[in-house]
């Protein structure tokens, strides 16, 4: 038996808790010690790409109100993932991160920033050669998946969010 399996056996041990929900699992993780956090959020990183402490500071937030958004998509980034910025600059932001897993919370974001969003798509567009935004985003890993408008609006948003991570993380060769 795995330490995960130990956790979850141990956590679900109890007859009163046979019917738990992956958050109230994820409330057992953030109780646990310092050291068991450590080791499951390794194991589970590397079995499912998931970052559970990422998560945990998430659900720990209170609900997101509209109105509370910082004034710019940089501001959001670094409040909610900098922490990650490795991570995602390395696997990608499709690997499961708070705040960006789901494609409702995608489409809120794209939907509060969506001119930063288009001014990075621009400039990167620019930079990098392309005639226009459209054919810059072409060039996407997931391109071909965005035949909706909550898939685009949530590529749009993994494009930002590895983005910014591209510019915030530390270089590994440094």
């Amino acid at each position: 038996m795995n330490l995960v399996e130990m956790i979850i056996n141990e956590y679900l041990s109890d007859e009163e808790n046979t019917d738990r929900s992956s958050q109230d699992l994820l409330g057992y993780y953030i109780n646990a010690t310092p050291s068991i956090r450590e080791a499951v959020n390794k194991v589970t990183r590397c079995l499912t790409g998931y970052n559970l402490d990422s998560l945990a500071r998430f659900l720990g937030e209170t609900e997101i109100d509209d109105n509370a958004y910082p004034s710019s998509f940089k501001d959001w980034f670094d409040k909610h993932l900098k922490d990650d910025a490795q991570s995602i600059a390395q696997y990608g932001a499709d690997q499961g991160y708070a705040g960006i897993t789901y494609t409702a919370d995608c489409v809120r974001l794209y939907e509060h920033y969506e001119e930063d969003i288009f001014s990075m798509l621009r400039t990167d567009a620019e930079e990098m050669g392309y005639s226009n935004i459209f054919e810059l985003m072409g060039s996407f890993n997931r391109s071909g998946d965005s035949d909706t408008p909550s898939s685009f609006k949530n590529l749009l948003v993994w494009y930002a969010v590895e983005r910014m991570a591209g510019r915030s993380a530390p270089d590994p060769w440094e």
